[in-house]
């Protein structure tokens, strides 16, 4: 398996099938909705972040993903991500963020930390300081977060969930 940075649309249909297969959603009113929700967690970051998308491949095969923006503030005005204006105050310590993904026959197998380990040698080495994603405290994964440095939490109600804002610095990277 080889980590590889940068987007080109060779990767794109294993990038969009891997989010399918690992979307919160798969029920939309229209053709319409579904693609702003995939434009939303992936397209964005595939149009305005292509330098910072990773793949973890083998044989050709994308076997997960991460997109990565080093500019929280920025993406603000980019991206249409829910919740992020929520934690501004946390952007300075942890400006950059990330969303990932992996398939779930590759889950398990180390391939979500070394998308992880990978980006965040990438920031540290342009002087960023910290990285942090938003997940719900109701998931699955904030055990697997906290498993790859993210120590920093700070809980926020939603509409019936609770958001949790996840930091990581990266002094020690």
């Amino acid at each position: 398996m080889t980590i590889q940075r940068g987007f080109s649309e060779a990767i794109k249909p294993g990038i969009t099938e891997v989010f399918w297969l690992t979307a919160q959603r798969s029920d939309f009113e229209s053709d319409r909705d579904r693609e702003i929700y995939y434009n939303r967690w992936a397209g964005g970051y595939l149009e305005h972040y292509p330098q910072w998308v990773y793949t973890a491949q083998e044989d050709g095969v994308v076997l997960g993903y991460l997109l990565g923006c080093p500019d929280s503030t920025q993406a603000l005005s980019v991206l249409d991500f829910p919740g992020l204006d929520l934690f501004t105050s946390f952007f300075a310590d942890y400006p950059a963020h990330l969303h990932i993904n992996v398939h779930p026959q590759g889950q398990g197998k180390g391939i979500g930390r070394k998308l992880i380990e990978a980006y965040c040698r990438d920031l540290k080495h342009e002087g960023v300081p910290g990285v942090h994603l938003i997940t719900t405290a109701e998931a699955k994964n904030p055990g697997f977060y906290r498993a790859v440095g993210f120590t920093f939490e700070h809980p926020k109600p939603g509409k019936g969930y609770t958001l949790l804002f996840m930091g990581r610095s990266l002094a020690e990277v």
